[in-house]
């Protein structure tokens, strides 16, 4: 792939095109909401979350489907707040990528073969990470609603005798109507919520993708630093160390800050991320394991599957984005500095003194995010899923 100097940096283009489209994004005003946000959080609330509170709470349900009902608040609740947040700092996520972009322009006129491959990395991963998580994301969302209406149509079609059809997506009281018993009111319904619970993951699918690939991205800054560090030996005169050694220090600058912008951005999202994610897998592999319906037992295991797989996501990114930072200090050890001059030596010792200053992701400062804390999560889940299947057994 050819990058043009002359042109910024195609960097996450696909990515970029998806939160305009979902209302995410705006080149222009970023104090503005596009009209797209507001429709998804509107109706997420509206159509939502204040009707599966009413079905809670005015009617009398039998545990399971009482259960799956509050699952389905805090899942939807949590949507509500992670898109947001990302309303709320879309200036800064939208100035952290420019930023990253600019510095990244910087590398593409760069002879070595070792920067291209990875520029060409980054364009390609951002656009497949994209693209096919997207793709993926809603086609697996059919199987928490569509199908079972879908099964639902095909069997009234038939000639069977339905006297209750299935919940539109969601579990839901909408007190001025009845929408279970009368096909008419049933299938309008049911368009509604299908729409709004696509608007709703092209929303998260935008959110996520970003965000990954601004992880990703100034991972890569950092990796590039230490390849410009391994390369120092390569300078025969004085003005060219110093010449390089201001393009990494200026590079590793730019790194640092955007971490922190994501930190910033990201610690509050990863802390209610990891809280609920504890939280909704525990109530969720105890609602399995005490129901017979299959299609519940679907939605449930979709559930919990994205929020696994969201959560390991986040944990592996904020790994390499720690190693990344941490492997600069030792790539200044090993460049050969004891063979530079005092004044030389000096600056690569400030240089150092720099790289010692821990990137990393936390979960709202309590811990960095990281495999270890993905572990512990897991750990944490499966116990208290077995105290609380200890005390079912023991009240039944």
């Amino acid at each position: 792939m050819l990058f043009k100097k002359d042109k910024p940096f195609p960097m996450m283009e696909t990515t970029v095109r998806l939160c305009k489209f979902i209302g995410l994004w705006h080149d222009t005003d970023l104090g503005k909401v596009c009209w797209q946000a507001k429709f998804t959080l509107a109706s997420l609330t509206f159509w939502y979350i204040v009707p599966e509170i009413c079905f809670v709470t005015r009617q009398d349900r039998e545990l399971t489907i009482r259960l799956k009902g509050m699952i389905e608040i805090l899942a939807m609740s949590i949507f509500v707040v992670r898109i947001g947040a990302h309303v709320l700092h879309r200036g800064t996520l939208q100035r952290c990528f420019w930023d990253v972009q600019e510095t990244l322009g910087q590398f593409v006129d760069s002879g070595h073969v070792e920067v291209q491959k990875m520029l060409e990395h980054l364009v390609s991963s951002a656009s497949f990470i994209t693209r096919s998580y997207t793709t993926a994301l809603l086609c697996n969302a059919s199987l928490y609603g569509d199908i079972p209406a879908l099964i639902a149509i095909g069997q009234y079609l038939m000639g069977a005798d339905i006297e209750t059809f299935p919940p539109t997506i969601l579990e839901a009281d909408y007190v001025l109507f009845e929408h279970q018993s009368n096909i008419l009111v049933w299938i309008p319904v049911l368009l509604v919520s299908i729409a709004t619970q696509y608007s709703m993951l092209t929303s998260l699918a935008a959110n996520e993708c970003l965000n990954w690939n601004l992880l990703h991205h100034v991972s890569c800054l950092f990796k590039m630093v230490k390849f410009e560090i391994s390369h120092l030996g390569e300078c025969s005169t004085s003005d060219e160390f110093k010449k390089r050694l201001v393009k990494i220090v200026t590079v590793h600058d730019a790194a640092y800050r955007n971490a922190l912008c994501l930190e910033t951005v990201l610690s509050p999202v990863m802390f209610i991320l990891y809280c609920t994610f504890v939280t909704k897998v525990c109530a969720m592999m105890l609602l399995v394991t005490i129901v017979d319906d299959f299609f519940i037992i679907a939605m449930m295991l979709f559930v919990t599957s994205y929020q696994m797989f969201l959560v390991f996501s986040f944990s592996m990114l904020g790994t390499e984005l720690t190693e990344a930072s941490s492997a600069i200090s030792e790539a200044i050890y090993q460049c050969g500095w004891t063979e530079r001059t005092p004044s030389e030596q000096k600056l690569l010792m400030f240089v150092q003194m720099r790289s010692q200053r821990r990137v990393a992701i936390t979960v709202w400062k309590f811990f960095a995010l990281g495999r270890a804390s993905f572990s512990v999560a897991i750990k944490t889940t499966f116990q208290y899923f077995t105290i609380m299947r200890q005390l079912c057994e023991i009240e039944v």
